[in-house]
């Protein structure tokens, strides 16, 4: 993990520590900041996919993999 994905999750880790946040539950918040980067990248690519021409069931199927893929989902 590079130095930018940790200054991008601490304000998700500062919001967990704002209740009573285990160090899963800060880890789980700190998770929210890269699906939060996977789904902007998704828009992004479904984005450029509809404007190549793409039909909307390939953009669909797009967006589902970059966000949902084997490496996110147990």
């Amino acid at each position: 993990m590079g130095p930018f994905a940790l200054v991008a999750r601490v304000p998700f880790v500062l919001a967990a520590n704002l209740g009573d946040a285990s160090m899963l539950d800060r880890y789980r918040w700190g998770a929210v900041a890269c699906l939060l980067a996977s789904v902007v990248l998704a828009m992004v690519v479904v984005r450029l996919m509809r404007r190549a021409g793409q039909p909307a069931h390939a953009c669909a199927i797009a967006a589902v993999l970059l966000v949902a893929n084997p490496l996110v989902v147990k």
